[in-house]
C-alpha cells in the first residue's frame, strides 16, 4: 500500500469516529471551586450535550449528595443548535463541618446507554483564628431591660381587672330591673256568644280570604271563631285543645251526633290545611263555613228581653 493511500485511509477513519454518535454525547459535573469555607455555598453545574435526536434521562438527585446538603436546584434548562442540544442544571450545596467530602459520579442515560461524570473531592476548611492576638474578655453580666407596661400590669393588673368585671356582672344581675309580667287576657266580649260569632263569621265572609288564595288564613280564622264560641257558650277550654279533646267534650254535652260529626270534619280539615299543607277544593271551603254557622245557630241561647209595662 502506498503512503498516500495509507494517509487517506487514516483520515477517513478519524472522520468516521469523530462523527460517531458516542463521541457526540458529553456529560460533565463542574464545581465552581474545590475549596470552600465551612458553611459557605458552592455551586455544582450538571451538563449534558447530546445529538438533536437523542433522549436523555437526567440523574436523580436527593436532598443530600452524600454529606453535602442541597440548598437549591434550578430547573433543567436546554439550549439547541443545528446538530445538538445541551441540557444543564445548577445545584447549590453547603456543609457545616470541615474536612474532605466526595462528590460521586452522576449517571446520565442517553439513548439507552449510561454516561457518567468524573467523581470529585471538595475540601471544606474552617475559619483560621489568630491565636497570637486573641484577647479573652471577661463575661459581662445580664443587662437589665427597662420595665414596660405589660411587666407592671401583669399579673396584678389583670387580676384586678378580672375582679372588676366579675363584680360588674354580679351587680347587673342583682340590681337590674326585672320586666313586669303582663298577662295576656282574652278579649272581653259583652254581647251574647252567638251574636259575637255571627258578626265574626260575617266579617270573615266579607274578607273573601279563600277567594284570594289565602287558604291557611281562612281556616285559621274560621276555627278560631268556632273555638272561641265553644269557650263562651259552653265554658269549655277549646282554644288550646286538640280536635279530639274538643269533640270528646262536646259529646259529654250531648250535642246532636250528625252536627258533631260535621264539626269534627271541619276541625280535621283545618288541621290538615294548617299543618299538612292540604289544598281543599271550593266546596270544602263553603261546607266548612256553613258547618260552623249551623253549629252556632243550633246551639245558641236565646235572650228574652223584658218588655216594659207587662
Amino acid at each position: 500500500m502506498s503512503p498516500k493511500l495509507y494517509r487517506i485511509l487514516i483520515v477517513l477513519l478519524l472522520t468516521a469516529f469523530s462523527s460517531s454518535p458516542l463521541n457526540a454525547q458529553q456529560v460533565s459535573a463542574t464545581l465552581d471551586t474545590t475549596h470552600h469555607l465551612i458553611g459557605d455555598w458552592m455551586t455544582l453545574e450538571l451538563k449534558a450535550t447530546v445529538s438533536k435526536s437523542s433522549d436523555v434521562i437526567w440523574p436523580l438527585i436527593d436532598v443530600n449528595i452524600d454529606e453535602l446538603e442541597v440548598l437549591q436546584r434550578s430547573e433543567v434548562d436546554s439550549i439547541f443548535d443545528k446538530t445538538s442540544k445541551t441540557y444543564s442544571q445548577t445545584l447549590t450545596l453547603t456543609v457545616f463541618d470541615s474536612g474532605y467530602y466526595p462528590i460521586p459520579a452522576f449517571d446520565f442515560v442517553i439513548d439507552g446507554d449510561t454516561f457518567s461524570t468524573q467523581p470529585q473531592l471538595v475540601n471544606v476548611s474552617s475559619v483560621t483564628l489568630d491565636t497570637a492576638n486573641l484577647e479573652v474578655k471577661p463575661i459581662k453580666p445580664p443587662l437589665k431591660a427597662p420595665l414596660t407596661f405589660m411587666d407592671i400590669f401583669w399579673p396584678y393588673g389583670a387580676i384586678g381587672l378580672a375582679v372588676l368585671i366579675l363584680l360588674a356582672i354580679i351587680a347587673y344581675f342583682v340590681f337590674r330591673k326585672k320586666p313586669e309580667k303582663t298577662e295576656i287576657k282574652a278579649p272581653e266580649i259583652k254581647v251574647p256568644a252567638h251574636e259575637w260569632a255571627f258578626a265574626e263569621l260575617n266579617k270573615l265572609k266579607q274578607e273573601a280570604l279563600w277567594q284570594k288564595g289565602e287558604i291557611k288564613d281562612y281556616y285559621s280564622r274560621l276555627t278560631d271563631i268556632l273555638r272561641q264560641y265553644i269557650e263562651l257558650r259552653f265554658n269549655q277550654p277549646a282554644q288550646e285543645s286538640t280536635t279530639a279533646e274538643i269533640i270528646q267534650r262536646l259529646k259529654l254535652l250531648q250535642i246532636d251526633q250528625p252536627l258533631l260529626e260535621r264539626i269534627q270534619s271541619c276541625l280535621s280539615l283545618s288541621d290538615l290545611v294548617k299543618f299538612a299543607k292540604a289544598k281543599p277544593v271550593q266546596g270544602d271551603h263553603e261546607t266548612s263555613y256553613s258547618t260552623v254557622f249551623d253549629f252556632v245557630e243550633r246551639t245558641k241561647i236565646e235572650v228574652i228581653k223584658e218588655v216594659k209595662g207587662l
